[in-house]
């Protein structure tokens, strides 16, 4: 019982230096602006699906702004979700690449 209590405390304890290894690199490079959809407020933008840690950037229109990421360190793992401070933001392009101008 003690070891299957254990591996639930592993899970559920995060790495907070790779957390902000994954943001750093998110906020290094120009991101597009992703369409609005027409039923939600939010969009997703998939960063890195080929390679563990797959990872994903969520987008709302509302704000203008990226608001999260989200990842997975493994194919079974939970999904894990790292909050977008409103101050970093990454530079944006537009869907041709051009870069936008505020």
């Amino acid at each position: 019982m003690e070891k299957q209590n254990a591996g639930r405390t592993a899970v559920n304890q995060r790495d907070t230096g790779f957390e902000q290894e994954l943001l750093q690199r998110f906020l290094e490079r120009s991101r597009p602006v992703p369409q609005r959809p027409p039923y939600s407020r939010t969009s997703t933008l998939i960063i890195r699906k080929e390679l563990v840690p797959f990872y994903f950037a969520i987008y709302d229109h509302d704000r203008y702004r990226f608001i999260e990421l989200q990842y997975r360190l493994g194919r079974d793992s939970p999904l894990f979700s790292i909050q977008i401070p409103e101050s970093m933001q990454p530079p944006v392009t537009s869907e041709s690449g051009e870069a936008l101008k505020n």
